[in-house]
């Protein structure tokens, strides 16, 4: 008999494993910009060569002995296979920002009950693309590429299943094992309980495909694999990943709710990189549920795990927080400036409302706001969503839109959205743009965004949504576009659409796309997240392409989650351009996805653009590793943090429980660039150790250093590898 045990171990940097590098032959031509296009097949070959198993006879390991090496630029990880095991490490280490860690994994015994075989230490050895320890019955094994380093082993005889089958491994270094909801995830975290990586989504499976209980352990040092395999058909697989982000942090506070809202700040300090922005809006600071924002400072190491500015609500009860977002240069001053939304603030009016910017500087944005925007009607509830504009008017300067969901014209909570535009000397005082649907109940507001230019005019666009408006039946919701001009926002809006089915709430939550076609114009985004299509509640998200007319009324792509409760649009944003293909990305939450026995866990999709729009499969997804964790109530594109050419997201969880309760938690998922040219030993420049890889390839055919792809290592090769050259 022989069992197959396999698990793919991948680094808490990724988005890199599930958005694959695509060179569009489109932008691509010849050196002298004759015959066929090379540069795909060059980075295709660049691209894989980044991932074999080398021989390091100099590691960063410390220990003076050489090792088996292999690099993974998609999910940032180094790994030396020893002796000993295997050790890992970042690719691209930080220890200045809290980011440096080690982690070592060692088979140490297999067996049942109290009959564990020790494992041996054995030295690795290489068989094809795969990385192997023999002890004699079993053999451990990995395989390194884009998605991770898988580890599997195969296990020549089980023996009789009278009792549970076990492997045991031991964990060294800086993070240590933490069992996860169910034991079917564990978390590998730091002294501080920061999440670094996560094996997850724990599946085992006889050779019928017949699932099999499985399980981990994780007790000190020790991790463990426990399999019922009673009655199976050899050979069995167990396939956990890692899906973990590059970055993650738990709110500070018992039901703080850190993560309710996150968006790119832009770059608040001037600094070269994008910054994000987090609301936790129960947080308490002698003020119940005052609320709080947080910002953090990208950085070519990423986030740190300290904020580098924060926000806090003045009044008990305000709410600040329940939305952010960057608001582009509002001053034009070269920095970019963020408002923040305080929802339930009072200042004349009981819960007006308010919405607050804060300009950016050299020194970050400032400690008090600049600017405050009120309601000026009880329970008008200004601030519910807050986004930056763009430029409606064409004038140079970021304008603002904010939105009063519960605000009364005529029509009981019909809601108000209202434009402010900026100037040299920041957002003026008066809304220059207001807006109602005249519907009573419709909640116009409760989500407001930036469109982006739809209709190629130089203006940009706004966008509205109105969830519980009735038109024609109950709570379908509808979006409404208004087109920026010269004079401002058009008083009129220009498109609307509706979902077209009772309580489907259409439009609780809109967004600008971006440009996911590649035709120049914008587009924009719509979310349903109570819509049966046909499972009750499962969500859906429209795409709409913009047009020089304006969007179809009919949507140009839909997607839906097909699980009951998933709630799929509960959040939508564009992702930036992910994966450095040219097209912008779509990045939706639903966050009452069930994963296993986790319910409610929640889960965030992402869709790549492409000539001919988004995907319509998911190129990648995340789930919540904990019940009721609700990750993707909150996505957004969180700029380039790190400078590496590639867009990040940025996903709030706010009930997720850390040592109190409903802290709360967001995570930064890192976009994966295209692979560096010349850069055959993966480690992120061209160098010495390139040109010796290209040198020892010379007058080789088909091999990754024939970076032109004409089929040979000549000097036309060299010539590419010293025009990239970077240290």
């Amino acid at each position: 008999m022989r069992s197959h045990f396999h698990c793919v171990l991948r680094s808490s940097v990724l988005l890199a494993a599930s958005f694959p590098t695509v060179v569009s032959a489109a932008h691509a031509s010849t050196p002298d910009g004759t015959g066929p296009s090379w540069q795909p097949l060059a980075m295709q070959a660049i691209e894989a060569s980044e991932y074999h198993v080398t021989w390091q006879g100099t590691t960063l390991l410390g220990d003076g002995h050489g090792a088996l090496h292999a690099a993974n630029r998609a999910q940032n990880l180094r790994t030396y296979f020893t002796d000993g095991g295997i050790r890992l490490l970042p690719r691209v280490p930080a220890p200045e920002r809290g980011k440096a860690w080690t982690f070592g994994l060692a088979l140490t015994g297999w067996g049942r009950g109290g009959a564990i075989d020790a494992a041996a230490a054995v030295a690795p050895r290489v068989n094809g693309d795969r990385v192997e320890y023999v002890r004699g019955a079993i053999t451990e094994w990995y395989v390194n590429d884009a998605r991770g380093l898988e580890q599997g082993f195969t296990i020549a005889d089980a023996g009789p299943s009278n009792e549970p089958l076990r492997v045991e491994m031991r964990v060294t270094g800086t993070l240590q094992p933490r069992l996860a909801a169910g034991g079917d995830a564990v978390d590998l975290v730091t002294a501080r309980g920061e999440i670094t990586l996560q094996l997850d989504g724990l599946h085992t499976f006889d050779a019928t495909g017949r699932a099999l209980p499985s399980r981990f352990e994780a007790t000190g040092s020790t991790l463990a694999i426990e399999v019922d395999d009673r009655g199976a058909v050899y050979p069995i697989e167990i396939d956990p990943m890692v899906k973990s982000p590059s970055w993650s942090l738990v709110g500070p506070q018992f039901v703080a709710n850190f993560g309710y809202s996150v968006d790119g700040a832009g770059d608040v300090n001037g600094d070269g990189f994008d910054d994000v922005i987090i609301g936790a809006p129960y947080f308490d600071s002698g003020l119940l549920d005052a609320g709080r924002a947080f910002i953090f400072y990208g950085s070519s190491l990423g986030l740190g795990v300290e904020p580098n500015w924060t926000a806090t609500g003045s009044q008990a009860l305000a709410n600040l927080g329940l939305s952010v977002a960057g608001a582009g240069d509002v001053n034009g001053d070269g920095f970019d400036d963020v408002i923040v939304g305080v929802p339930q603030f009072d200042n004349g009016q009981l819960n007006e409302g308010a919405a607050m910017a804060y300009y950016g500087s050299a020194n970050g944005p400032s400690t008090a706001p600049n600017w405050t925007g009120e309601g000026n009607q009880a329970s008008a509830y200004a601030g519910l969503s807050v986004d930056g504009a763009g430029d409606v008017n064409g004038d140079g300067f970021g304008d603002v839109i904010v939105g009063a969901a519960r605000f009364d014209n005529g029509h009981t909570d019909e809601g108000r959205a209202l434009v402010y535009l900026g100037s040299s000397a920041g957002l003026g005082t008066v809304a220059v743009w207001t807006a109602e649907p005249n519907v009573v109940g419709a909640h116009f507001g409760s989500s407001v965004a930036g469109a982006g230019d739809v209709n190629g005019d130089g203006n940009d666009d706004v966008i509205v949504g109105a969830p519980e408006l009735a038109g024609g039946q109950t709570d379908e919701g509808r979006a409404y576009l208004y087109l920026g001009t010269p004079m401002g926002v058009s008083p009129i809006a220009s498109w609307t659409a509706e979902s077209n089915q009772p309580g489907a709430r259409y439009g609780n939550a809109v967004a600008g796309a971006g440009d996911v076609n590649g035709d120049g114009l914008d587009d924009i985004i719509v979310g349903a997240y109570l819509y049966d299509a046909p499972q009750t509640d499962e969500g859906r998200v429209y795409v709409y392409y913009g047009a020089i007319g304006g969007p179809n009324p009919g949507a140009s792509w839909t997607a839906e989650s097909d699980q009951p409760g998933a709630n799929l649009g509960t959040s939508v944003s564009s992702a930036g351009d992910i994966n450095g293909d040219g097209f912008a990305d779509v990045v939706a939450g639903a966050f009452g996805y069930d994963e296993g026995s986790l319910i409610n866990a929640g889960r965030v999709y992402a869709f790549e653009g492409s000539p001919i729009g988004p995907g319509f499969q998911p190129a990648w997804f995340a789930n919540g590793d904990q019940s009721g964790a609700f990750l993707g109530t909150s996505v957004a594109s969180a700029g380039d943090v790190n400078g590496d050419g590639a867009s990040d997201v940025i996903v709030g969880a706010p009930y997720v429980n850390g040592p109190s309760g409903d802290e709360g938690a967001a995570y930064l998922f890192l976009g994966n660039p295209p692979p560096m040219l010349g850069d055959l030993d993966g480690d992120g420049t061209v160098g010495a150790a390139d040109l010796g890889i290209l040198l020892g390839a010379w007058g080789q055919w088909g091999v990754p250093a024939d970076l032109n792809g004409d089929g040979f290592v000549d000097p036309a090769d060299l010539g590419l590898l010293l025009g990239a050259w970077t240290n």
